[in-house]
């Protein structure tokens, strides 16, 4: 059975699919007997040996006769293997010429033989004459030889291309390939040489393409894939098709930089990847990542691939980033050996590190991704958050310098991408760190896959915490001495490589015989022994091709040997200090120099503890890491400490040269006097507390005018939403001269999904959306957070930072116009439809522009104490009380109800019957004014009656300037509601199209009220209300537009539909004014 064994690995050696550790016995027996029972007598690798002894005609005879079916075969043999990565010298020899894309082949070398003798002619006729086969191998690897064949006779350099007939079959075995069912017994060889021959070829064609993505199909469409059964196959097949694919960013994310001189942010990143016996002896293909400009993207795998940021990061900051999160796009970001990302179910996050991973319920699931994802990590005084598209993922607290390391990840066959990477806060870079410093080994894995931190187990490698010697925690391996005389070797490997200059130093116990452990740069174990320092490379163990002992020992040139015996100290403490300083490494024991070594270009650097666990135990302590990694200055100022992406125009919106904020925590008045509309706004401690309700639109316009390029921010925090329905909260900015709203929003979906929202919405001279709207929509959880619209020139920029980062991403761009923002012109608001609720506390706004004036929030008793000192400043006055006298028919004209003044009434009565027409009693004044004015009605005895729903009874004053367009400015009272009567202040112009545009329509609630008022400053019209049982004027609403003449004023009343009955006492009217 051993041989059985040995033949079956050497045929199947890389594939997880065909027959993997769980087959039974009698599946494999069966395979071997029933499908490849010559092999028996001639293993691929002693033919190929053979064939490389021999001339060229007789390589190809020998070679064809192997691969080719034969009377007593009827089968294609398209064995092949994987070759090692990166191994030591003359470990895995293969000829050249059987070797493809690092796989080796009978089938490569039978390829490059009829090439050297011109026999591809005669080899093609040969295997199109072999009869069709019913067993879908056999058909495959007939139509995988010939569009080899091909290939081999196509050169790129020439001008002739494949034949078509090439192309048919590339596209008939890829079909073939996706055709096989998933849970078959599946043999990819045949595929998988043609992709490789291809490839090597330079044949980078669609059908190559189809080829790829036809073998990663199963996979690709299985969602619940699990990842650690991927073979090597699967991997080169993924690598493959990412390399293949050229595309731009909004789609396939692998493509050649245009130009080889291009930077990159990532330039100075360093690849590792999880390299375990397992993967290197079974060929898996080395990790492969490319970087350009503020992108880099995973094009091929190896096992977990990382690539490491220079330097170690500890103190306060935070990592954002966009990742790719589709399925086989996934990527991460680590820190401190952890990541944490959501699963493509979304109701569950995958929390990982450098050996495992587990899962963690999410409860309610994550909205859908985009095909970006912003992802962020935050460590702030020792914790850590992990978030994705502003939903805290996890959160952890951190030992003190534990693997201080920021890494992108991914696993083998994921093809995902990172961009606009930024860091900030405040990081430091320390000097050294500690590399053992907690009761778990994080950052450290076996390179054997022997458990790790596993306390249940006698043969794991642990952390154990210890008190003596100043030594807090101990790297203990126990020895296996029942398997004594194997020669088992053990390895414990720090992840993150030796990429820079700098030095490791530890202690480790040395007891003859007992205990015992030896430091290794990748496969190069330096061995110490009494009578020196001997070299042994790591082999792959079970998984090593050739003929490389467990127990080898290289020789080391007399020059590299430094002492010729060791000066172990027995039954004590030894310290141990490696340094490396380019390619050179040299070994001090006990401040002793004992071996000097150039490495390998190989030697992919990372450190290890290695010894044999048949014979001795390890204890290993105070291990510490020096390294000439760079320190703070220098690091940041080669990675961003804004996003990249962002970076230009972050540059020119700081330099705009007015700035202003208003901080609402720190308001000293209440939101009794606020202009607002729809629902609850109240001054809280934190800030403004805004509520919608279902159907309700609450907002709170911003009085500042602004011009030229602009910043605009405002902070949020404390999003809540029902778990039905839709709400949102969002900043809007309204450029009337060109008729353009712009908008950033945080939505809340009655399909619960959550999303950021941008829209540019272009409207008519009436005031009305003009077409569709151009929406942006971008996937995020956050609660809290900063909405930020940044014009420059023509362009708007839309951004968000979520939580609470400093860091803002770029959502999307519109061209917009540069007309000026109006006071109120900026709005915040929440709302809320289908049976949906939202509410937030706004804690801030900021502009910084060109040209501000005005206040985002005045204080509405000031302003309105300013109205009232400058009244007195108005030359002239006229004032009419109807409680003393009628109204003089020379000043004023009514209309509807002309009842008769009576002096009994106390004032004058008016009263409205409502109708089923629209209709209104009113007092029409004919007097006209110029300038400034202040207008004010004082009144009682207000009764407004409505019919039922939808009919509005109100009562108001309204005045027109002589100016086009034409418009009116009303300050009025409105019954909306069964007994709620709301004061309101609004503009209303009259467009081109004859529509009416409606400016303001603010609303306060009141119970009732004594007057109205309307006032002008300059363009700024005042809308005041005094509720009944105040001592003051209320300002209800602001707008600003015409200052021409006023000639006319209009107070009317207005019954709530047919039945109604409402009516108001007047008893005074007052205007002050500049001229009249």
């Amino acid at each position: 059975m051993l041989i059985v064994a040995s033949i079956f690995l050497s045929l199947s050696i890389g594939d997880s699919r065909g027959l993997n550790a769980g087959s039974s016995d009698e599946s494999v027996l069966e395979f071997l007997l029933t499908r490849e029972q010559d092999v028996l007598s001639q293993g691929f690798e002693s033919v190929v040996l053979h064939a490389s002894k021999l001339d060229p005609a007789d390589r190809f005879d020998v070679l064809a006769d192997w691969v080719l079916p034969s009377k007593t075969r009827p089968n294609f043999r398209m064995q092949s293997r994987f070759l090692q990565i990166t191994p030591t010298a003359d470990s895995d020899v293969a000829p050249k010429a059987s070797i493809a894309e690092g796989i080796t082949s009978p089938v490569f070398y039978l390829l490059a033989a009829a090439k050297e003798v011109d026999r591809l002619s005669e080899l093609r006729r040969r295997v199109q004459e072999i009869p069709d086969s019913s067993q879908s191998d056999q058909i495959r690897a007939k139509l995988a030889l010939l569009v080899m064949i091909d290939i081999a006779n196509f050169t790129p350099e020439s001008s002739a291309t494949p034949p078509e007939s090439t192309t048919a079959i590339l596209d008939t075995l890829a079909t073939l390939v996706r055709k096989q069912a998933p849970e078959a017994a599946r043999q990819d060889w045949p595929e998988v040489l043609a992709l490789a021959y291809g490839r090597q070829s330079g044949l980078h064609r669609s059908e190559l393409v189809e080829l790829a993505a036809s073998i990663c199909s199963v996979q690709m469409e299985d969602l619940e894939l699990d990842w650690d059964s991927i073979g090597v196959w699967e991997a080169y097949a993924f690598g493959s098709l990412a390399a293949l694919t050229s595309s731009n960013e909004s789609g396939v994310l692998h493509r050649p930089a245009s130009n080889a001189s291009e930077t990159s942010s990532f330039e100075s990143w360093q690849r590792a990847s999880v390299l375990s016996a397992n993967s290197r002896g079974n060929g898996f293909t080395a990790a492969t990542w490319r970087r350009l400009g503020n992108a880099v993207h995973k094009v091929s795998g190896h096992n977990n691939d990382y690539l490491y940021f220079p330097s170690p990061l500890a103190g306060n900051f935070e990592v954002e980033c966009d990742v790719t999160g589709s399925p086989f796009h996934e990527t991460q970001v680590a820190y401190a050996g952890i990541f944490a990302s959501p699963r493509s179910s979304l109701n569950q996050a995958e929390i990982g590190g450098i050996r495992s991973q587990e899962m963690l319920s999410l409860d309610p699931p994550v909205s859908p991704p985009d095909d970006w994802q912003s992802c962020r990590i935050s460590v702030r005084d020792g914790v850590c958050r992990h978030f994705i598209n502003g939903r805290r993922i996890l959160q952890r607290t951190l030992v003190d310098g534990q693997f201080p390391w920021l890494a992108l990840r991914a696993h083998r066959l994921s093809r995902g991408a990172v961009r606009n990477l930024a860091i900030t806060g405040t990081p430091e870079v320390p000097s050294s760190i500690e590399m053992v410093n907690s009761s778990k080994l994080v950052g450290w894995y076996s390179y054997y896959d022997e458990p790790v931190d596993n306390l249940s187990d006698s043969a794991a490698w642990r952390s154990v915490a210890v008190q003596d010697s100043g030594s807090s925690f101990e790297v203990q391996h126990a020895a296996q001495r029942e398997l004594a005389g194997s020669n088992l070797e053990s390895l414990l490997v720090y992840h993150r490589p030796m990429m820079e200059d700098g030095s490791i130093e530890y202690e480790f116990f040395y007891a003859k015989g007992e205990a015992s452990v030896h430091p290794t740069i990748d496969r190069m174990a330096l061995m110490f022994e009494p009578d020196g320092v001997d070299v042994h490379w790591v082999t792959d163990g079970a998984f090593q091709p050739g003929n490389l002992s467990p127990a080898n020992r290289a020789v080391v040139a007399k020059q590299d040997q430094r002492r010729s015996q060791v000066a172990l100290k027995n039954d004590s403490w030894n310290r141990v200090r490696l340094e490396l300083r380019g390619d050179k490494v040299q070994v001090l024991l006990n401040g002793v120099p004992v071996i000097e070594r150039t490495l390998e270009p190989w030697n992919q650097r990372q450190f290890g503890l290695f010894h044999f666990a048949d014979k001795t135990n390890v204890r290993v302590r105070n291990l510490r890491w020096s390294g000439d990694w760079p320190n703070a200055d220098e690091v940041f100022s080669e990675h961003h400490r804004v996003r990249p992406d962002t970076a230009e125009m972050e540059e020119l919106a700081s330099a705009l040269p007015q700035f202003y904020e208003q901080d609402f925590r720190k308001l000293d008045f209440d939101s009794s006097h606020f202009i607002q509309r729809g629902g609850s706004i109240t001054v809280e401690e934190n800030g403004i507390a805004m509520t919608a309700g279902d159907r309700q639109s609450t907002d709170l316009p911003l009085w500042l005018e602004v011009h030229g390029d602009f910043d605009l921010r405002a902070s949020f925090e404390n999003f809540e939403h029902a778990n039905v329905g839709d709400g949102a909260l969002e900043m809007l900015a309204y450029l009337p001269s060109d008729g353009q709203k712009i908008r950033v929003a945080r939505h809340r979906w009655d399909n619960k999904e959550q999303k950021l929202r941008t829209r540019f919405s272009p409207m008519t001279d009436a005031g009305h959306q003009a077409q569709r709207a151009k929406d942006h929509w971008v996937a995020n959880e956050a609660t809290s957070g900063v909405f930020r619209m940044v014009r420059l020139g023509t362009t708007v920029h839309y951004l968000f930072a979520e939580n609470d980062s400093a860091t803002f991403r770029l959502l999307s761009t519109d061209p917009v116009g540069r007309g000026p923002l109006n006071a109120g012109g900026i709005t915040l608001k929440a709302f809320a439809s289908k049976g949906g609720s939202a509410s937030t506390t706004w804690t801030s706004v900021s502009v910084r522009a060109e040209q501000i004036t005005g206040v985002a929030l005045p204080d509405m008793q000031a302003l309105r104490n300013q109205l009232d000192d400058s009244r007195k400043q108005l030359k002239k006055s006229y004032v009419h009380d109807f409680t003393k006298a009628a109204p003089d028919p020379e000043m004023f004209a009514r209309l509807s109800d002309t009842r008769p003044w009576n002096e009994a009434d106390g004032g004058l009565r008016l009263q409205n019957i409502g109708t089923v027409n629209w209709g209104a009693s009113a007092l029409v004044s004919r007097m006209s004014f110029d300038g400034d004015f202040d207008l004010r009605l004082e009144f009682d005895e207000l009764r407004l009656a409505s019919a039922g729903e939808g009919q509005q009874a109100i009562f108001a004053i309204e005045v027109q300037p002589t100016s086009e367009p034409i418009t009116r400015v009303n300050s009025m009272l409105g019954l909306n509601a069964p007994g709620i009567i709301q004061a309101e202040g609004y503009a209303r112009v009259r467009m081109p199209d004859g529509s009416d545009w409606f400016n303001g329509t603010e609303r306060h609630t009141v119970t009732s009220a004594t007057a109205l008022r309307i006032a002008r400053r300059d363009k700024r019209f005042f809308m005041m209300v005094r509720p009944e049982g105040e001592q003051h004027d209320r300002i209800v609403s602001m707008s600003d537009h015409s200052n021409a003449p006023i000639n006319r004023i209009i107070v009317m009343l207005r019954s709530g539909g047919a039945g109604s009955e409402s009516s108001v006492r007047l008893k005074k009217f007052e205007i002050h004014s500049d001229e009249q």
